[in-house]
């Protein structure tokens, strides 16, 4: 049909070929680098360490009480309950990428610690387990489970409600139809949290889970997805004050009413309420938003600064500072690599060590407008942020430290209805945040030679029919 030429599927076809090679897949099973781990790596101290790391920073605090004090820590040596049917499961902390193996060196989900054994090494007791009723919380499980886990709450000191969701639920090839609870898990922890007991709520799951009246409550609430083989000692760590590592969140999460409200077979992300960050238009469909999570310490941003590192005689590096009412940072380009430094001073203003990530978005709204307008074009739906950048800190009590992010030209691109992916001059937004609390905004300026153009990063002009001018 004339959509292509020969050289067009040459060239994207080498490209896509190119990184397989490079990637060794078409070497000789023999000399690949995957095939040369040795056996021994497998539950080794490296890999085990490496494990508890990452499910130390993947736990997010999505709640910490609604009243004066917050909920956790709990202090260690409590009568403490475990409540809920992921308390005794091994296979489901593990997740739902695993192989056993079998391996003496206990290499499969059956080695995997359950929160029992995390907790109860954590907290030097011996924890009442009770679930409630099965993953799935039928009528039947509930009524048969009920009475044992109240009576094990009212018991006990503390609760911890360990709910969610297994693979046989969500994972590949089984969508779930409604984003809540299964079963009677939501009345079980309603029930519980009556006794009025000092709760936490952790969540297991690969997605979101809407947790409805829960979030009004005065409970603690981490989400704890599937975290590994050492996922257990990493929660209880986290619950008993042992560590406050916790992270943010990867995507929007919204309360049920969002999937009834969305169109899930149309792919426009701009459709109905709006999808993900970039485009949710209601911000009551979220429980909480992208980048949010919590800590047992408190933080703050402070100093924020640009400059340009690819100064040019027709735009002088400028400093902003946001401690005041923010100037204009402008950045001439003419390369994708033409970049501005920015800054920005985080500080732990609690009294714990801890956790925080900083973010910085840009909105590139107005230069899109813009953009149309001198083409005679209606304005294509823009992200209200799109994510360029984050970095991770650990910081003690009263320590702070600068976080620096180099944005390039190529950041602040985006994309027209055309696929075309360009830096158009004009007016950007560059703002910075910790996925909650205070944001900080530092207006931009990108200039050109010529203040209409624009700089193309990539196109698909000449591909399917496509034309761009």
């Amino acid at each position: 049909q004339g959509l292509m030429t020969q050289q067009d599927l040459v060239d994207r076809v080498t490209r896509s070929f190119t990184l397989l090679m490079d990637a060794g897949l078409f070497d000789p099973v023999g000399i690949q680098s995957y095939t040369k781990i040795p056996f021994d790596t497998i539950n080794s101290e490296e890999a085990i360490a490496s494990n508890l790391q990452a499910a130390r920073q993947s736990l997010v605090l999505l709640q910490n009480g609604r009243g004066n004090a917050p909920i956790l820590p709990f202090r260690k040596g409590v009568k403490l309950a475990l409540i809920g049917p992921h308390t005794q499961t091994q296979k489901d902390l593990a997740g739902n990428y695993f192989e056993d193996i079998g391996l003496g060196t206990c290499a499969g989900p059956t080695c995997v610690p359950t929160l029992k054994t995390a907790f109860d090494r954590v907290n030097g007791g011996s924890a009442a387990v009770a679930a409630g009723c099965n993953m799935r919380c039928g009528s039947v499980s509930y009524l048969a489970g009920k009475d044992a886990a109240l009576a094990a709450a009212r018991a006990a000191d503390v609760v911890v409600l360990a709910l969610g969701v297994d693979g046989d639920i969500c994972g590949e090839g089984r969508d779930r139809m409604n984003i809540s609870l299964p079963g009677h898990q939501h009345d079980l922890a309603e029930a519980v949290i009556a006794l009025g007991k000092p709760t936490a709520l952790l969540l297991f799951s690969g997605g979101l889970i809407d947790i409805g009246s829960l979030k009004l409550r005065d409970i603690a609430v981490v989400q704890g997805w599937f975290p590994g083989a050492t996922g257990g000692t990493a929660i209880a760590e986290a619950v008993f004050g042992e560590q406050n590592r916790f992270g943010k969140l990867p995507f929007t999460w919204y309360a049920s009413n969002f999937t009834a409200a969305s169109d899930f077979d149309n792919m426009n992300m701009t459709d109905g309420p709006g999808r993900t960050y970039k485009y949710l238009k209601d911000a009551s469909l979220a429980l909480w938003p992208f980048g949010y999570g919590l800590s047992y310490t408190t933080f703050t941003l402070t100093d924020a600064t640009a400059h340009n590192s690819t100064p040019t005689t027709t735009a002088p590096a400028i400093t902003t500072s946001m401690r005041a009412a923010p100037a204009l940072a402008i950045l001439q380009v003419a390369a994708p690599h033409d970049s501005l430094e920015v800054s920005v001073r985080v500080t732990n203003t609690g009294s714990v060590t801890g956790d925080e990530v900083v973010f910085l978005f840009k909105n590139s709204s107005a230069a899109e407008m813009r953009w149309a307008a001198v083409r005679g074009e209606a304005a294509p739906p823009s992200p209200q942020r799109e994510l360029i950048g984050f970095h991770r800190v650990t910081l003690t009590p009263g320590e702070s430290t600068v976080v620096q992010f180099n944005v390039t030209a190529a950041k602040l691109s985006s994309v027209d209805q055309r696929g075309t992916r360009h830096v158009l001059a004009g007016t950007h937004e560059l703002q910075l945040s910790r996925g909650h609390g205070e944001e900080m905004a530092v207006p931009l300026e990108l200039t050109m030679q010529d203040a209409t153009s624009r700089l193309v990063i990539s196109s698909l002009s000449g591909l399917f029919g496509v034309t761009d001018s």
